[in-house]
């Protein structure tokens, strides 16, 4: 069973490094698609160029792997139809650069993400990464210890497509401004490399914990770095979700999302300018 995302994000190339992708109704943030949705539409479609296959350019360059990206969301995502364009913005011997761009019906961009794929470094004396880090993954009770969150009336729809399992962070606590949890995609049969970025998306802001009252707030530019080949995590496993507030000033934000295997492996790490509106 494929999950709802993967069905959610399918793309479809019309024509020469053009896409079609369908929105579908249902995973609204707001009056647009949720980010995780443009963001995993958008990765398909690099992958898809990429590829070569279709009528894409014949680089056969699959095992470049999206290790990094930029995405932003210049307006909502609508439900229907929509059209992306991808361009192949400059390619070396083992790294890649692309962009993918979502454009309404008047042709203007109403999304576009810059992604860095690359080849794995081959290195004949690999170096001890995991000792040098200064960071460490937090500790939780197992997934399987929590309950799936039950999510209010006020959830936007999309949340009804993931499944999280909260430690800490909830809205309207008059916590500190941190969330920690389990999540993954139901019925998901591998972790892909546009689940992985997406996801990172799915948690609310964490300055929802320490406010008084609910404000609407909107993500302004989203920049992951992957550290793990999503192939290599447990496939009916979910992750481990961290994020924690950097600092505000004039109604913008900086918060800062990482993603975790349960055996403390980091598997990516997103850094998000959240705007409150008025």
């Amino acid at each position: 069973m494929s999950s709802d995302f993967d069905q959610a994000t399918a793309v479809s190339e019309i024509a020469a490094d053009v896409f079609e992708w369908v929105v579908p109704d249902g995973w609204q943030q707001g009056r647009g698609a949720w980010g995780g949705l443009p963001i995993g539409a958008l990765i398909k479609c690099v992958i898809a160029a990429q590829s070569g296959g279709g009528f894409g350019a014949e680089l056969n360059d699959d095992q470049r792997l999206v290790r990094s990206l930029n995405c932003q969301i210049y307006a909502p995502v609508l439900v229907g139809a929509q059209r992306v364009t991808t361009a192949l913005i400059h390619r070396g011997s083992a790294m890649s650069t692309w962009s993918a761009t979502v454009t309404d019906e008047t042709g203007a961009p109403t999304a576009q993400l810059t992604a860095i794929t690359g080849l794995d470094r081959e290195l004949v004396d690999p170096p001890p990464v995991s000792s040098w880090s200064t960071i460490m993954a937090p500790q939780l009770p197992h997934w399987e210890q929590l309950p799936v969150l039950v999510l209010p009336d006020f959830a936007p729809p999309f949340s009804a497509h993931i499944e999280q399992r909260l430690v800490e962070g909830i809205p309207l606590s008059n916590g500190a401004a941190r969330a920690l949890g389990w999540v993954r995609f139901p019925h998901q049969l591998a972790w892909s490399v546009e689940q992985v970025f997406a996801i990172a998306d799915a948690w609310w802001p964490t300055v929802l914990a320490p406010l008084q009252q609910m404000r609407p707030m909107a993500t302004v530019n989203f920049a992951a770095h992957l550290i793990a080949d999503p192939a290599t995590i447990a496939p009916a496993e979910p992750l481990i979700f961290e994020s924690y507030l950097l600092g505000s000033s004039g109604g913008f934000m900086s918060e800062t999302r990482r993603l975790w295997t349960q055996d403390g492996l980091l598997v990516l790490e997103n850094l998000q300018s959240i705007a409150l509106i008025r």
